[in-house]
């Protein structure tokens, strides 16, 4: 596994996989990182934070692959394809599992991808395969390249 990370965190700060970061004002849904040829796409939706008034927080976090989707929600619920499911679950597609109640961890095992999501923290990471994934990525998190 590549050390290239894209990361997003409670300040709204997005950390591209070649380092650039820059913040996201707004409440609404943000492509971070689609695929066309592995046919992945992560979606980050923000909106105004419960707890907290006039601020943005990660909602949701939506993984597409191929016919499949994983929904992570920021009160630690999960739904695969629309339905709630409880986690850890397992499909041919994904591997879902939460660790000490607070991180989601979303994999496609034969992708080598991995996306944590710690809401209460108001954070993400999002890590490839270099072997896999390649520069033909898009999104706010750039293009993935193999090289430095």
């Amino acid at each position: 596994m590549s050390d290239r990370t894209c990361k997003g965190s409670s300040n709204r700060h997005i950390v591209t996989f070649d380092g650039l970061n820059f913040k996201l004002i707004s409440n609404c849904s943000y492509v971070l990182f689609d695929d066309k040829m592995n046919n992945v796409e992560v979606i980050l939706q923000n909106g105004e934070c419960r707890s907290l008034s006039h601020q943005t927080c990660m909602n949701s976090v939506q993984v597409k692959h191929d016919q499949e989707e994983v929904t992570l929600f920021n009160n630690m619920q999960v739904s695969v394809n629309g339905r709630s499911v409880t986690v850890p679950h397992h499909s041919s597609v994904f591997e879902i599992d939460v660790y000490g109640a607070v991180i989601h961890e979303v994999k496609i095992p034969k992708l080598g991808f991995v996306l944590t999501f710690t809401p209460s923290i108001n954070e993400f990471m999002l890590q490839l395969n270099p072997h896999v994934f390649s520069s033909s990525t898009s999104g706010l998190c750039g293009k993935y390249c193999k090289d430095r």
